[in-house]
């Protein structure tokens, strides 16, 4: 029955029918734990984030944009520590909810709407949270550390919307989710939200 039950609301949240808000312990996956300690990580103390983390992984990477590696040490360098993040149920159904709605796409659709036409704010609105943000990543044999360096850097995202929603010192709650899609390919969501 209870496999039964999570199919039929598996189908109703990818129709963008029902975004269950019932009460839930958070429940993060050992790659979800790690994205998360991570991001504390950096934001505990993002200076030496940078040292130990970005410089090694840009030089492995030659597409990245040295640009963007620059633009961050600059970022960087201006902060102190930011508040951790706390894992927050609603903010982790909304973030399931949508790291599966686009897995069920095979990794071909990245967007901040539905597949059933939910937008971002329709869901935020449905957990009563007005001020937060949202990350969506997909890439194939990534692990936790090189999902958040790459949300980090952003290189390619002219607006650096990722690394700010990481950095914003007024999130202190995240929902996190990581769901499979095939061949090695995630989707990664992270929501981010103000104190209620």
């Amino acid at each position: 029955m209870f496999h039964v039950e999570h199919a039929i609301l598996f189908f109703l949240l990818i129709q963008g029918l029902a975004l269950p808000l019932q009460a839930q312990e958070i429940r993060l996956s050992p790659e979800e734990s790690m994205v998360l300690g991570y991001i504390n990580e950096l934001r505990a103390n993002p200076k030496q984030f940078f040292r130990k983390y970005v410089l090694d992984y840009s030089k492995s990477d030659p597409r990245i944009d040295p640009s963007y590696v620059q633009s961050l040490e600059s970022d960087l360098a201006q902060l102190d520590s930011l508040p951790l993040l706390v894992p927050s149920g609603g903010l982790e159904q909304v973030a399931r909810f949508m790291s599966r709605d686009l897995a069920h796409s095979g990794g071909k659709r990245l967007s901040h709407v539905s597949s059933g036409g939910l937008s971002f704010e329709e869901r935020m609105a449905r957990i009563h949270t007005p001020c937060a943000g949202e990350n969506l990543y997909s890439g194939v044999n990534r692990s936790p550390l090189q999902m958040v360096l790459d949300l980090l850097i952003d290189w390619r995202v002219p607006d650096l919307g990722h690394r700010k929603n990481l950095l914003n010192p007024a999130y202190e709650r995240i929902g996190i989710a990581i769901s499979p899609w095939g061949n090695g390919g995630e989707v990664l969501a992270t929501d981010f939200s103000c104190p209620p």
